[in-house]
């Protein structure tokens, strides 16, 4: 289980929690949030859509984590795949092969925030 950081629901003032839930080939995101209809909390479940291409190709998942604004899914795998889902579309994104029976997936919330582009060179000087 993966949770992501709880976001302003569709109810004034009622947190949404969003996770992602695996079991062995299966990863699933998990929506518990407030309805007004029922004055009570409900749970939605959508499967992750894996990769139509993949071939036939079956992963057994062993660890899970969910980027610091709740947009992508990052999961091991036993073949050492790290896979990469979009949670908003519950999407396959890319594999990218890491190491052996990927034990544990982590995202380090500073590095996160952190990455961005180089910035761009100077302009050249006007000649004249």
């Amino acid at each position: 289980v993966a949770w992501a950081s709880a976001e302003e629901g569709s109810s004034r003032g009622k947190p949404r929690y969003t996770l992602v839930v695996g079991h062995e080939r299966e990863l699933v995101r998990v929506v518990w949030e407030f309805s007004l209809r029922t004055m009570g909390y409900g749970l939605s479940q959508t499967p992750l859509q894996v990769n139509p291409s993949g071939g036939g190709l079956g992963r057994y998942y062993t660890s899970g984590a969910v980027a610091p604004d709740g947009t992508l899914c990052f999961a091991g795998t036993t073949s050492g795949d790290l896979v990469v889902y979009s949670l908003h579309s519950a999407l396959y994104r890319i594999a990218v092969p890491v190491a052996p029976n990927l034990q544990s997936v982590r995202v380090i919330p500073n590095l996160w925030g952190s990455v961005a582009p180089p910035p761009a060179p100077p302009a050249p000087a006007p000649r004249g």
